[in-house]
């Protein structure tokens, strides 16, 4: 709406309340801000040609500053955690897209219809319209166009979507200029509409509407480049199928509702929910709930954005090695891992009873949902001793640094300690009680061939129940098609992005950690439609003892302050390390007994710093970087803003 409104703005050259459209587009949603600029500004230089520069400038400047309390802040972020496009070639940037992926009949890019496409190819044919047709589908079809405007994050087409409201003016005023014959219909044009349904061929659904659509528009000009009368209902007729198309994929949303049985709700009332040491997440629907808040003061240690810190994401799938459950490691999902529950403080946890892990026990249940508590794990802040340095822990192989990780604390320097593994070999014996024809599993080289014709569900008995140990199974993938590939082992998710993911999560070696609060008897195993390979199958185990080894002091929670995110009193002994599961990140600060401390990075990922031995206050806060400065740029541009709007209304009062 704030894009319209600028497009007004300038249309009907009341430009001075421009920098407050810019402003709120900011506010609305940065991402799209500066293609939101150069689309104004193309606008602008199409209505006033020469002297659209200086004016739209100053606006845009002044627009942006007023939005820098929330802009500044946030492009240091990005800069600091910035995350790229896995596997983009230069090849896929400067290509041209030709497959007309977000251009045509896409809800994910700009979506446009038969009828956007024919104009704009109408109007290379035309000098008037020529311009604006080239620059239409340039930034239509070439991948550069979106990988700059994306901020050279990912070559996406969503970006494009403010470029809608110019296509379809370019769409009216081509049809407009038809309707009073100043130009003509031509049929070239449509022999490229009819290429342009080949990409749709395997989509059943939309192939028909497509088709009837492109159809429908090259009768019209057939009939048009012959010289009959199109009548106004002729034209009309031409926005039957866009409406039916945006009818149909509105079709496809999902919505969300409050629900009666939500299973995270019925939670955050229970009176056990009140430690604001630990963290309350939920397995039934990770990524539903990943960037929900669930109580006041309650911390998350999910989260979904395109940007993440690369230390937290490194430790949480590559040293916890966390099963990556979707297309995207970008994505912080929970997923049943011990390991990853315990030192991420989550005692509350909601899930259902087929799918609670070690450790936890029921608290609340309602429905199939259950509200399970686990008092053994990490709080967020505590004092430790057992401590590895971080040379050692580097030198520890790759398949056990999740042990040390859970029975030390990693920091920057410490005695080597005598460290021996508790994990042992396993070597179970399967059997399968039944093989559904849907799916062929045929030994090979060091691994086996798994053909699924569709998403099919086994369940393999194990010669021998495990109880109090964690079950861990390894194994690559090697994907034979270009679609997903998705293991579910006991409700835990493991998943190999498919050829077009757009963030590709790389994930060729699947992990699981097989727990249960009872004894684990059998494996409920679900394989992918799909061919693929797995290979290298590792099984081992771990004694459940190993969890609650570390020895520690819970910090005793104090009322933050301010720009506090954590406030507590701790009691250290001589050579004790105070610990959190807050990421290290650029604008943490934290204070000892009033007295500014250097912070240092403790497993790995985290904010900690060693303790003198005796009681101490401290008292650890966040100001994101850029923030005061970005409060004065925002006031100064803000306070320009109302001296240009005084001075307008003084020029327009005493006019010369």
């Amino acid at each position: 709406p704030f894009l319209m409104l600028a497009f007004l703005s300038i249309r009907r050259r009341h430009t001075c309340l421009l920098p407050v459209w810019i402003l709120l587009i900011a506010l609305h949603s940065f991402y799209y801000a500066p293609a939101s600029l150069l689309v104004l500004g193309w606008y602008w230089y199409r209505q006033e040609q020469k002297a659209f520069f200086r004016p739209w400038l100053r606006a845009s400047l002044t627009g942006t500053c007023m939005a820098a309390m929330l802009l500044l802040p946030a492009g240091l972020a990005i800069l600091e955690h910035r995350h790229a496009e896995g596997g983009i070639s230069p090849l896929k940037i400067l290509a041209p897209n030709v497959t007309l992926d977000g251009f045509l009949y896409d809800i994910y890019g700009i979506g446009l219809t038969a009828i956007c496409f024919y104009a704009l190819l109408l109007g290379l044919t035309h000098k008037n319209f020529r311009k604006n047709s080239i620059i239409l589908l340039v930034c239509g079809i070439w991948c550069l166009i979106p990988y700059l405007l994306n901020g050279t994050l990912y070559v996406r087409p969503k970006i494009l979507m403010v470029l809608l409201p110019l296509f379809i003016l370019h769409t009216a005023q081509i049809l407009f200029a038809l309707y009073h014959k100043q130009i003509a219909w031509k049929i070239p044009p449509c022999i490229v509409l009819i290429l342009c349904c080949i990409p749709f061929l395997r989509s059943k659904k939309l192939l028909p509407f497509v088709l009837l659509d492109i159809l429908i528009v090259i009768c019209i000009a057939v009939l048009g480049a012959k010289g009959k009368i199109l009548h106004r209902p002729v034209y009309l007729f031409l926005l039957v199928l866009p409406f039916t198309l945006f009818v149909c994929d509105a079709k496809r949303e999902n919505f969300s509702f409050p629900r009666p049985n939500d299973n995270i709700s019925f939670a955050t009332q229970q009176p056990q929910i009140m430690d604001k040491r630990y963290r309350l997440e939920t397995l039934s629907a990770p990524l539903d709930y990943s960037n929900r808040s669930f109580a006041d003061g309650q911390q998350k240690s999910s989260m979904y954005s395109s940007v993440t810190n690369q230390s937290y994401n490194t430790l949480y799938y590559d040293l916890l090695q966390t099963p990556i459950r979707i297309n995207n490691r970008t994505a912080i999902l929970i997923e049943n891992n011990p390991f990853m529950l315990r030192l991420m403080g989550i005692r509350y946890l909601t899930t259902t009873s087929n799918a609670l892990p070690v450790g936890y026990h029921i608290l609340a249940q309602q429905d199939k949902y259950i509200l399970a508590e686990n008092p053994n794990v990490l709080p967020i802040a505590y004092t430790t001793n057992q401590c590895m340095g971080i040379k050692q822990f580097e030198s520890i192989p790759e398949n056990r640094k999740s042990e040390a990780l859970t029975r030390y604390t990693i920091v920057p320097d410490a005695d080597p300690v005598a460290f021996t593994s508790e994990i042992t070999p396993y070597s179970p014996i399967l059997t399968a009680k039944s093989l559904p024809d849907t799916l062929q599993i045929t030994p090979s080289g060091n691994g086996y061939d798994i053909h699924a014709q569709k998403t099919t569900t086994v369940e393999y008995q194990l010669d021998k129940p495990i109880q109090d140990k964690i079950l861990l199974l390894s194994f690559t993938v090697e994907n034979k098609t270009r679609q997903a590939v998705r293991i579910d082992i006991n409700h835990i998710r493991n998943h190999l992005s498919n050829a077009s993911a757009p963030y590709p999560n790389g994930n060729n070696h699947f992990h699981y950690q097989i727990s249960d609060s009872d004894e684990i008897s059998s494996l409920k195993v679900t394989f992918s439609k799909g061919h693929y390979h797995i290979g290298d199958i590792n099984w081992r185990e771990v004694p459940v003892s190993m969890l609650t080894e570390q020895t520690f002091s819970p910090a005793v929670l104090l009322p933050t302050q301010g720009s506090e995110i954590l406030a507590c009193q701790v009691t250290a002994q001589t050579g004790d390390y105070f610990v959190t599961s807050l990421p290290m990140q650029r604008g943490l600060s934290l204070t000892i007994d009033e007295k500014e401390a250097p912070l240092e990075r403790v497993n790995t990922a985290f904010a900690g710093i060693k303790l003198t031995a005796g009681k101490h206050t401290l008292r650890l806060s966040f100001t994101p970087p850029g923030q005061n400065i970005g409060y004065m740029v925002s006031l100064l541009s803000f306070l320009y803003f109302c001296i240009t709007i005084w001075k307008e209304e003084k020029k327009n009062a005493h006019p010369k």
